[in-house]
């Protein structure tokens, strides 16, 4: 099935009015979906949903954050007329597309440690809004884990039974509740349309919860790469933790522009403190946002005495993050390991070790790595050896990428094999960038005159601070026939040449004269030119030269235009075009060889009009022409030989 051409513009235009804000474009896209009975609504139960993959901003759901909604709706009351804005798609019947979908679940599953239901086989359908109040129903019916202690049974499940009192919430796990169903063939239509819905509903059951800063960073990035989802393994373990707390703007921006060590980005580092700052102690938050790190921290990390200790910090998170990419741990155990050796770290580098959830003050960075291994091999899996293979290449910056100081350049220096650049100790030469490794660009510039060659062999400091591509090309040296060719005696040997050919035509048109005595000429605007014989001529009496109106329409490349005549010079082609027509006809110049068109009794015929060096392709007429006649070229069988070309 596909959407009808007439729908599918509604909804483009739809999609495409930025006079409404997010909301309005949603219902107006909602109106055209129902008017044209594209989508429908139906009574789904729970247990037929699952999760869109493009539901807030590609993380899906937080599964901690599904509980906490979930306490809130137990403690508020539930209650039907809060969950109108519930939309879903039906899930893609291709099995390729569909086992994408149902992958995207299972791994928000596995990741959940048991928070969430399993997929049960029985789902068709993938929510863009009340996400979290369907599955929080889905794990109360499953009776899953639950972090939320006024929801724990004795063994810290959920129990439909123990919340039986609220009907309405009892209705709303075991019958469901009335959804909007868009069909599958309009997300293939229009691939964003869930993500659009999904930002636009982002409240649920009545309670409002905004993205997380994270999750909206997410989502900008999304839009940034156009990407339908994005990899959330490469975000360590905000996906368990996000919702802990808010970091601020003021800090984000902070920790973003924060340059600690030249050449890298110390990602891991950077990741570390935004993970330390997320999992704030409770006495460290006000008003939900975290006040365990500050700006002044963050200078502290920056000063020239800590970049050795930043640098190993780096080093000692990134090996751990390798060993973590060959491990068959599930993924919260994964955050969970990595998360600690964050936390550790960056407390280690503030010497905050006792203000953390984990008290332990270690000797030295290497300790924490230890640390982690042990956590590894307490989660009953063997720590593997660091992987020599190269990062996957994604969209966004990968982690490895970020530890390259020729990656780092590369981001403020667009590094090219084969571009030019300068660089500021060499003022008055380019480079060429030969090669780029790991370590080095290697650029050369060879003097054009004295042949001799400098090279040189940038780091990454170096290529940021001095070295800047730029447009200007190498050079050519001239020599032997090449500059010969560019002295000015030889142009103007030229340019005499073509002053000798206009002066000879000129003196053959005399010659010839074809003035007002022999023709007339009719001019009808859009409907071109046309030639009289103002009184009889004799066969071969009429000769018309293909004269120009300046030197400047002589030419020795054949023209572009398809009206031109032509001849020879001393052996070498030459070629003449003809004066442009005036608006106001009766001041232009009019040269009659161009004016004559073919007509079914012409006269006139192309000749070769020998006069020494000066051989002209002219035309004569080969019969006489009676007065007033129209005078026209012969319309030949076969193009005749050198026969000029005419429009």
């Amino acid at each position: 099935m596909s959407l009808a051409d007439p729908v599918k513009m509604e909804l483009e235009k739809a999609l495409l009015d930025t006079s409404q804000g997010l909301l309005g474009k949603w219902r107006h896209v909602l109106d055209v979906l129902l008017s044209n009975k594209v989508a429908f609504k139906a009574k789904l139960p729970v247990t037929s949903l699952l999760v869109h993959p493009q539901n807030r901003g590609g993380s899906g759901l937080q599964p901690f954050g599904m509980h906490h909604k979930g306490a809130k709706i137990v403690q508020c009351g539930a209650s039907l007329d809060q969950l109108i804005g519930s939309v879903c798609f039906e899930m893609h019947p291709s099995e390729e597309k569909r086992n994408k979908q149902i992958d995207f679940n299972q791994q928000l599953v596995a990741s959940s440690n048991g928070l969430m239901s399993p997929i049960l086989g029985g789902e068709r359908y993938a929510t863009v809004s009340s996400t979290h109040t369907s599955q929080f129903c889905k794990a109360l019916l499953h009776g899953c884990k639950t972090p939320e202690e006024s929801l724990q049974d004795s063994h810290g499940n959920l129990i439909l039974e123990m919340l039986g009192k609220d009907s309405v919430l009892k209705e709303m796990a075991t019958d469901g509740w009335e959804w909007i169903v868009i069909p599958w063939y309009v997300e293939d239509a229009f691939p964003k349309l869930p993500a659009t819905i999904a930002d636009a509903l982002n409240s649920v059951n009545g309670i409002f919860e905004a993205q997380g800063e994270l999750e909206l960073a997410l989502t900008i990035a999304n839009a940034a790469v156009g990407a339908e989802a994005f990899e959330w393994d490469e975000l360590e373990f905000q996906k368990q933790f996000g919702n802990s707390c808010f970091v601020g703007k003021e800090f984000f921006v902070s920790l973003l522009d924060l340059n600690l060590v030249p050449t890298s980005m110390t990602t891991f580092v950077k990741i570390a403190i935004l993970a330390t700052q997320v999992a704030a102690p409770e006495s460290k938050r006000v008003d939900g946002f975290s006040r365990f790190l500050t700006k002044g921290d963050l200078q502290v990390l920056k000063n020239k005495k800590k970049q050795a200790q930043v640098t190993e910090a780096e080093d000692v998170l990134a090996k751990c993050w390798q060993k973590l990419l060959g491990t068959d741990l599930d993924q919260m155990e994964k955050n969970k390991a990595f998360g600690k050796a964050c936390l550790r770290a960056t407390l280690h580098l503030l010497k905050k070790e006792k203000l953390g959830r984990d008290s332990t003050e270690f000797k030295c960075l290497a300790e924490i790595g230890e640390a982690f291994d042990a956590d590894l091999a307490l989660a009953g899996k063997k720590v593997p050896t660091l992987s020599t293979k190269p990062a996957k290449k994604e969209c966004a910056v990968s982690l490895q990428e970020g530890q390259n100081p020729m990656f780092m350049a590369g981001l403020k220096v667009a590094l090219e094999k084969g571009e030019h650049y300068v660089h500021k100790d060499y003022p008055n030469m380019v480079f060429k960038l030969d090669n780029l490794d790991s370590n080095f660009a290697h650029l050369s510039s060879t003097d054009l005159v004295s042949k001799k060659t400098t090279s040189l062999k940038l780091d990454g400091i170096e290529i940021v601070e001095k070295l800047k591509k730029t447009k200007q090309k190498i050079g050519d040296l001239l020599g032997g026939s090449s500059l010969a060719n560019a002295f000015p005696s030889v142009q103007c040997q030229g340019e005499l040449t073509k002053c000798l050919i206009f002066q000879q035509l000129f003196s053959a048109y005399e010659t010839h004269d074809t003035d007002e005595n022999y023709i007339q000429c009719l001019v009808v605007q859009g409907k071109g030119t046309r030639v009289f014989a103002v009184q009889p001529i004799k066969k071969h009496d009429l000769v018309l030269v293909p004269m120009c109106e300046n030197v400047g329409a002589i030419g020795f490349e054949e023209p572009k235009s398809k009206l031109f005549g032509s001849g020879k010079w001393d052996g070498k082609c030459f070629y003449t075009t003809p004066p442009k027509l005036a608006k106001d006809l009766k001041e232009s110049t009019v040269v009659p060889y161009f004016l004559v068109k073919e007509i079914d009794d012409g006269q006139m015929a192309p000749f070769t009009l020998d006069l020494g060096k000066l051989k002209i392709v002219a035309l004569r007429n080969s019969c006489a022409i009676d007065k007033h006649q129209e005078i026209g070229l012969v319309k030949a069988e076969a193009e005749p030989p050198a026969k000029k070309r005419k429009a």
